[in-house]
C-alpha cells in the first residue's frame, strides 16, 4: 500500500453533525462541527491521539454553520482549512444564507438552527478540483456545487464523503443511519441527488460518509439514491 493511501476513518457526531478523520501519512480532518462543539471535537482528537496541530489539513465539504462552525479555531499556519471557492462569503460572514426546507421535518428542524458562527477566511479556497497527496491522502477534494455553491464531495480509494448533498436515516441520522434521504435543506434536491448517483459512478467508493446519518453502503443504499434522484 502506498505511503499516501487512505487507510482508515473515524466518524464523530458533533452536536448536529458529523466530522470525518481520514488517515494516511497524516490525518486530515473533513468538516469541524458547529461552534459550540469545539470542545467535543478537541476531546474527539485527543481520545485519537491527535493534537489539532498534527492535522495535515481540514476539509470543508461546505460553508454552513453545522459544518464549518468550529473551523476559525483550527486555522494555523500549519493547517489549512480548505473551502469551495464558492462558499467563500458565507465563512467569511459567519452567517448560513437563508436555508429552503425540503419538508415539514425541516421546516421544524429550522427553528432550531443557530445560523451564526465565528467568522473566517480559508486558507486555500478551490474553485474544481485538488488533489490531497499534499496532505498524505490518496484521492481528491472536488467543488461540485448543490447544496450550496461551493459544496465540495472528498474523494479517496473505497470512500465517498459527500456532504450534505444526501442524508441519512431519521432523528439527525440517531434511527436506522444508513437508510439514504433527501436532507433538509435544498433548493433542487433531487439535483443533489443526481450529483451523489454520478458520483458513485465515477468513484465506485464502497462506502459513502454523510454530514448526517450515514454511513452508507453503497450496494445497499444504490437503489434507493436512483429512486430519489429519479433515475
Amino acid at each position: 500500500m502506498s505511503q499516501l493511501a487512505h487507510t482508515g476513518t473515524l466518524t464523530w457526531k458533533l452536536k448536529v453533525a458529523n466530522a470525518h478523520l481520514l488517515t494516511g501519512r497524516r490525518p486530515v480532518l473533513i468538516d469541524t462541527g458547529p461552534a459550540n462543539a469545539r470542545a467535543l471535537l478537541a476531546q474527539r482528537l485527543a481520545r485519537a491521539g491527535i493534537a489539532p496541530g498534527d492535522l495535515g489539513a481540514v476539509l470543508l465539504t461546505h460553508g454552513h454553520a453545522d459544518h464549518a462552525g468550529g473551523a476559525a479555531a483550527l486555522i494555523t499556519p500549519d493547517v489549512p482549512v480548505v473551502l469551495g471557492a464558492s462558499d467563500r462569503l458565507i465563512t467569511e460572514r459567519g452567517h448560513n444564507p437563508e436555508l429552503v426546507p425540503t419538508g415539514p421535518g425541516a421546516r421544524l428542524v429550522k427553528r432550531f438552527i443557530d445560523p451564526d458562527f465565528p467568522p473566517f477566511t480559508a486558507s486555500v479556497h478551490v474553485a474544481d478540483r485538488m488533489p490531497l497527496d499534499q496532505f498524505g491522502l490518496e484521492g481528491e477534494y472536488r467543488v461540485v456545487g448543490g447544496h450550496t455553491a461551493g459544496s465540495a464531495v472528498v474523494a479517496t480509494p473505497g470512500v465517498l464523503v459527500v456532504g450534505d448533498l444526501v442524508r441519512g436515516g431519521f432523528a439527525g441520522g440517531s434511527i436506522a443511519p444508513g437508510f439514504a434521504q433527501k436532507h433538509y435543506f435544498s433548493d433542487d434536491p433531487q439535483r443533489d441527488l443526481g450529483l451523489v448517483v454520478d458520483l458513485l459512478d465515477e468513484y465506485r467508493p464502497t462506502r459513502v460518509l454523510l454530514g448526517h446519518g450515514g454511513p452508507l453502503d453503497v450496494s445497499a443504499a444504490r437503489r434507493r439514491i436512483d429512486k430519489l434522484a429519479g433515475r
